[in-house]
């Protein structure tokens, strides 16, 4: 897609949100916000800012190409801006930028900067990624760029891929962006992570590598979230093997100092086969943090929404963990990590005020479409409440957060007959729907 016809494109679909509460999964009267146009947006992150909120999504356009947008609204959800685009880029994660005085002076964007080429001289170099940072201010206009990536005019070789993952700021106020990188095919994808000033000037940077550890055909799959805690850094991650169509995962907390070696990296499932995903880690108002994912087994299926809680080291607290299946868990506390009479998903997770923790994902029984599920548990990780949330088409959950009146906000996509939006809703502390 070439830039000028991505502005005059997305130009049309400035004020194209509305609220169509019948075609998604609220009826009327209830605080349910859809935001899309004549081709198709997902969601990827909802950040809560000074008078509302910000959501990072993505549009796929005509010819395939994808534009990271930020649609910028109020508290009831209503665009306050028109959004903002940034053709030739995948959102991955979004960071709101905050001062002392808790006034929005802007955003860091984080995505992926995909080239296709069907022709390259090798297989590796048909699909380059470079990690793409961008600092934005409070409207959305691009204050500096930052890529991560090979010279794509060097053929020669096969080039390096950049993934980007998520990111963070520490109490400097630098910025930590964590991803992946892979330099051949026939290698394992190792992390990096790097830190930044707000003209994303690079300050340092670190990789880690499993081969190191003898762990030569695993890979990262790193989590949604990382934290920066002094001068620790930590985040969530899967060490994953793939054998065909199947798959053998377990889990990880890695813990390191910035610029420096892992201080801990905590294990669980890693004395079993399965597929273990790790999806989000989040601290808890009063210490440790949550770990929200999916384990199932190593080709998909029976799949179930897992927590694990963790210690403020970084160590799994073993007899946290939990498992919900969308049809099990609504009828009973207990749910052991074999048994599945559903298809389910962590994908996010957000404290409570009261210590405790809401797990958000989906849920797909039988043939039914795919719907929200949300899970609320206490510190120790038991069942409180389970809440399915359905409508029209098939719903996924991007992000979710706790304001501290304990009410949860979720965003994620709505895909109806092929065409998605990204949706906005609201419920209070019990996961109903507000007005």
């Amino acid at each position: 897609m070439k830039p000028i016809y991505a502005i005059l494109f997305v130009a049309t679909l400035v004020w194209a949100c509305n609220n169509i509460e019948d075609a998604g999964p609220a009826g009327k009267e209830t605080f349910v916000k859809f935001y899309h146009g004549p081709y198709s947006y997902t969601g990827v992150e909802i950040e809560s800012i000074p008078d509302g909120f910000a959501i990072l999504g993505n549009l796929t356009v005509a010819d395939d190409s994808v534009v990271a947008t930020l649609i910028r609204t109020d508290k009831s959800g209503n665009p306050i801006e028109e959004p903002s685009y940034y053709p030739g880029c995948t959102a991955k994660a979004l960071h709101a930028l905050i001062d002392d005085l808790g006034q929005l002076t802007g955003y860091v964007i984080l995505g992926d900067s995909i080239k296709i080429d069907p022709n390259a001289n090798k297989v590796g170099n048909i699909e380059v990624y470079k990690t793409r940072i961008l600092r934005v201010n409070a409207s959305g206009a691009i204050q500096a760029e930052k890529i991560y990536g090979d010279n794509l005019q060097d053929t020669s070789r096969v080039l390096v891929d950049f993934k980007g993952n998520t990111l963070t700021t520490n109490a400097d106020g630098e910025i930590i962006v964590l991803g992946n990188y892979r330099e051949d095919l026939s290698r394992p994808e190792k992390s990096f992570v790097v830190g930044l000033d707000l003209n994303l000037t690079q300050n340092w940077y670190k990789s880690y590598d499993l081969i190191d550890a003898g762990q030569t055909d695993y890979n990262y799959v790193n989590s949604r979230s990382i934290h920066a805690k002094g001068v620790n850094l930590i985040w969530a991650t899967s060490i994953l093997k793939n054998s065909g169509e199947f798959a053998d995962s377990y889990l990880a907390i890695p813990v390191v100092e910035q610029q420096s070696t892992f201080r801990n990296f905590s294990q669980m499932g890693e004395t079993s086969s399965q597929l273990f995903l790790a999806r989000d880690i989040k601290p808890s108002t009063i210490t440790g943090y949550g770990v929200v994912g999916t384990r199932g087994s190593t080709d998909g299926s029976n799949a179930n929404v897992f927590f694990a809680r963790v210690d403020a080291a970084g160590n799994f607290v073993d007899e946290s963990t939990r498992y919900f299946d969308g049809v099990l868990s609504p009828q009973r506390e207990e749910v052991t990590f074999d048994q599945s009479e559903s298809q389910d998903a962590g994908e996010a997770i957000a404290a409570t005020p009261d210590g405790g923790f809401i797990l958000a994902g989906t849920t797909k029984i039988g043939s039914n479409s795919t719907d929200i599920f949300l899970i609320k548990v206490d510190y120790d990780g038991n069942v409180i409440w389970t809440k399915i949330l359905g409508g029209s088409g098939e719903e996924t959950v991007s992000s979710v957060i706790c304001d501290s009146d304990g009410n949860l906000i979720i965003s994620g996509t709505n895909n109806l007959e092929g065409l998605s939006s990204i949706f906005l809703m609201k419920t209070d502390s019990e996961g109903e729907l507000k007005k």
